[in-house]
């Protein structure tokens, strides 16, 4: 049951995301990221920013429940729809300013952790192994 529900999750927010990636697409090539936040039926809230680059589309994204109940971050890259196999994570800060835990989960295409707190903020990376960067914005919990 509980991975059903974060399937179900991760589909809406797929579908969120899908609307902010269109809204992205007609921006000016200029503009590397936008970030934007909105409930996630039926009862909870979500964060994100994205950044794209020739690589895809990186979005990360934060999801609680009103009230401050965390869920998860996650960091996917995406092109045309669908996962790019290329090396992402997560780096963790309680403060953007003042440093950070980097990498504190890493996959290909897509990675995520459910072991957040409410306040704490989540970049998502993607790098190409090879020196080659791309990093969102830093998006709270909450």
């Amino acid at each position: 049951m509980k991975n059903e529900k974060r399937h179900v999750r991760t589909a809406v927010a797929a579908a969120v995301l899908g609307a902010a990636f269109s809204v992205l697409a007609a921006t000016p090539a200029s503009a590397e990221s936008t970030c934007g936040n909105g409930p996630l039926p039926p009862n909870e809230h979500i964060n994100w920013c994205n950044s794209e680059n020739g690589w895809g589309k990186l979005s990360t994204t934060t999801v609680w429940h009103p009230g401050g109940n965390p869920v998860e971050a996650q960091v996917v890259l995406l092109k045309n729809g669908a996962q790019v196999p290329m090396t992402v994570y997560l780096d963790r800060s309680n403060n953007p300013g003042a440093g950070h835990d980097s990498r504190v989960v890493v996959n290909k295409g897509f990675a995520g952790t459910n072991a957040v707190s409410y306040g704490q903020f989540y970049r998502g990376c993607a790098t190409d192994d090879r020196g080659g960067i791309m990093c969102t914005e830093w998006v709270r919990v909450g």
